[in-house]
């Protein structure tokens, strides 16, 4: 395929090159396969699992109408909530969807084009746009119907959708490689902040029994402290209304809760405070600060961060806590090293209630029981520095290789739209 400027393909109003299929399902002991939007990834267009157990099922019926979209093979999905996810998904089989899906029968499309369409970047950005709702934006059909998507006859079309299968297997598995190279970084720095900070540096140093959970051993001469004799108080934070735009560099702004991300964090996670809302300077998150996330996922609820450096005028959450510690006995980096290792989440996890499964709370009394590893404050520190200095090198690399993955994923966005805008044509094929 030639990359020389062609003219541009026709294009079509959505809604005269599909039919919107408002099947619904009929009973709710219904058995086909039920794809939600959590079963199709952004800008693939691969269906990464389908459910069919019983407590899968769509949401029950109510006033006896079902809740649940039905589609055919080679129906196209594509999703009207938060349509910047950028997912659709041809039908390989019947089934049954959330009825966040529109589903969509082309009569004049190929469904693999149309597929290719619905994730190039201009059409997203031109339903996304179209979006109402700031929580959960949706946009409807009256309105995406009638968005113009390229038409070209089937023929180019099928030319197009081979082509781009080919290109963007290879852009996938490169990908794909780097992301195990990312995963292997991160299980090299683990391992090494594992052993440092429940071993410490000498290997050949006296140990004995521990009354950590998962923490059979740890040195003889350290301590396993509950977290509520390292702490002077645990502070909560405020969360008033709040924009959705992050806050300019001289305005106040209230943390999000992905500023705590897996041991990191990140101070452009933040939501502007209206000019009408008087901040509370108390709330300002200050370097040196330790936060810990009290809501989250089972997965992530208990996240920790230590904050070397941050921004000014950043408000703490009421979903996130700010630990005060005694510094003379405990060291914030360290204390984050431990709660963030797979051996620290244990007790998190443990003491994490909620009636949803998918979101959950830790109070600050369950918190204060948490039992820590506490060596001599001096070796703390050197721990932390030496751990500093051996995980420098990792830390590059992940950052480097997560560089690399993201100008691939630009690579494919743009050859999607290229390919199906016409921009770009397999020479002679014209």
């Amino acid at each position: 395929m030639s990359t020389h400027p062609v003219a541009p393909f026709p294009t079509k109003p959505l809604k005269r090159v599909v039919t919107l299929r408002r099947s619904r399902v009929a009973e709710p002991d219904d058995d086909r396969p039920y794809v939600g939007l959590e079963c199709v990834e952004s800008w693939t267009g691969q269906l990464t699992r389908q459910e069919t157990i019983p407590d899968k099922q769509p949401p029950a019926l109510t006033n006896g109408t079902s809740l649940g979209n039905l589609f055919e093979p080679g129906d196209v999905l594509f999703s009207k909530l938060r349509p910047y996810l950028a997912k659709a998904w041809v039908a390989e089989f019947p089934g049954r969807c959330t009825t966040e899906f529109l589903v969509m029968r082309p009569i004049e499309a190929s469904p693999y084009f149309l597929r290719y369409v619905c994730l190039s970047h201009g059409f997203v950005a031109e339903v996304d746009a179209s979006t109402f709702g700031s929580r959960m934006p949706r946009a409807d059909w009256a309105v995406i119907g009638r968005l113009r998507v390229p038409s070209p006859d089937l023929h180019r079309q099928n030319t197009i959708v081979d082509y781009l299968d080919a290109e963007t297997e290879r852009l996938d598995a490169l990908i794909s490689e780097k992301q195990r190279v990312v995963e292997l970084l991160a299980e090299r720095r683990r391992a090494i902040i594992a052993r440092a900070v429940t071993r410490g540096l000498d290997r050949g140093v006296p140990t004995r029994g521990s009354s950590i959970p998962e923490l059979e051993q740890i040195p003889a001469h350290w301590s396993a402290v509950r977290l509520r004799h390292l702490l002077t108080d645990i502070e909560q934070g405020w969360s008033p209304r709040a924009d959705v735009t992050a806050p300019s560099a001289d305005a106040w702004g209230v943390l999000k809760l992905n500023a705590v991300n897996r041991g990191r964090y990140d101070d452009a996670a933040a939501k502007a405070l209206p000019p009408d809302v008087r901040p509370r300077k108390d709330l300002e998150i200050r370097a040196g600060d330790v936060l810990v996330t009290r809501s989250n996922t089972p997965q992530r609820v208990g996240d920790a961060c230590f904050v070397g450096a941050t921004r000014s005028k950043l408000m703490l959450s009421d979903i996130i806590y700010r630990l005060g510690l005694r510094s003379d006995v405990i060291d914030g980096r360290f204390l984050v090293y431990f709660l963030t290792l797979p051996v620290g989440r244990v007790q998190i996890e443990h003491d994490a209630r909620g009636t949803s499964a998918s979101m959950v709370k830790v109070s600050q009394e369950l918190m204060k029981d948490w039992r820590i590893p506490v060596p001599p404050l001096e070796e703390q520190r050197l721990i932390v520095a030496t751990l500093a200095r051996e995980t420098v090198e990792i830390e590059l690399a992940r950052r480097a290789t997560r560089r690399a993955m993201a100008l691939l994923k630009e690579r494919r966005t743009a050859l999607i739209a290229g390919a199906v805008t016409g921009q770009i044509e397999r020479a002679g094929s014209a």
